[in-house]
């Protein structure tokens, strides 16, 4: 059935957008969030599940528009990983997570082709109000494509069940996904384009991408600097940068108790981070045009020691100079 209207209840119809998350997450309209690797985005997001079960700012700042039931379906981290993270993120916020209420979880995610599977999943959102489904990630979510994950219409074949049940039931899905290896850039980030595979940049009527700043150092697993940005179609837009600190897990406070890992979260200005990695990248072509210098100048000192060792006798410095090519 077509709700087909003519212009003039068009022109009087009264059409609103409404935010779960302000500027982050518009009400009823599917989104997909996409990074590269070791760009915390499974992290992120329980973020933002918690924030919104909770009513609290996401990443401790974005203001929430309410207290919003949320299911969180990931099949990639595991339960361990997953009751960690959100502790971490809980006691950040000043919550006890066993007392988080309207906030689910899942540790095998659906197949969205799997009519039996939309339908448990439907009838779960009908039950619990279900606003807010993560679903973490996507590739395990979509069986079948095969050599068809490049094909935009057999990609948004699949993804389009997911927005009959957004219609159905009025949830706003969010899909995890990755950007392509190629899109790789600490100085910007991600843009929609970034997103991997065909059809999930058209089918996304909104999106929030990471990236990171710096590159990832294994030494320092726990500290990640990251740029995060939103947009969609209603009109919101906005990038930030985030510094995350999550520690070790053998961490201690001050008086020598074992803390563990923790999430503790900064927001910054796009541009402020910038301006930092412009200063960063300064400093470090000088420190690399020093380095190469003083190589130079060891290299020919080298060169000159050499010189004096191959000859029996003293020579004149042109001799050498013509001996040694310098």
């Amino acid at each position: 059935h077509f709700d087909i209207i003519d212009a003039k209840t068009l022109a009087t119809r009264e059409y609103k957008t409404e935010y779960h998350v302000k500027g982050w997450l518009a009400k009823r309209q599917p989104c997909i969030a996409a990074a590269p690797k070791k760009c915390l985005k499974t992290n992120i997001m329980l973020d933002m599940g918690i924030s919104l079960a909770t009513h609290s700012p996401f990443l401790g700042t974005f203001h929430t528009d309410e207290r919003t039931p949320t299911l969180i379906m990931s099949g990639e981290s595991g339960a361990a990983v997953i009751q960690e993270t959100c502790k971490r993120i809980c006691v950040s916020r000043n919550w006890a997570f066993d007392k988080v209420a309207d906030l689910y979880f899942s540790f095998l995610v659906p197949q969205i082709v799997n009519a039996a599977h939309i339908k448990e999943i439907h009838d779960f959102i009908i039950e619990r109000d279900i606003k807010v489904i993560i679903i973490d990630p996507a590739y395990l979510a979509m069986s079948g494509l095969g050599d068809n994950a490049a094909n935009m219409f057999a990609v948004g074949g699949q993804l389009w069940r997911l927005t009959e049940l957004c219609e159905a039931t009025g949830v706003t899905p969010i899909l995890i996904h990755h950007t392509t290896k190629g899109s790789l850039s600490y100085e910007n980030p991600p843009e929609l384009e970034d997103i991997a595979y065909a059809g999930f940049s058209e089918w996304a009527r909104q999106w929030i991408l990471l990236g990171r700043r710096e590159r990832y150092d294994p030494d320092n697993a726990g500290s990640h600097k990251l740029w995060i940005s939103a947009g969609g179609s209603a009109g919101h837009s906005q990038a930030w940068a985030l510094d995350i600190e999550e520690g070790h897990q053998d961490d201690h406070d001050g008086f020598g108790r074992h803390v563990g890992r923790r999430w503790d979260v900064e927001v910054i200005k796009a541009s402020a981070a910038r301006h930092e990695a412009l200063q960063a990248t300064a400093e470090h072509k000088a420190e690399s045009d020093a380095a190469k210098r003083e190589a130079q100048r060891q290299s020919r000192r080298a060169d000159v020691i050499a010189a004096f060792e191959r000859f029996d006798e003293p020579q004149i410095k042109t001799a050498m100079r013509d001996d040694d090519g310098m």
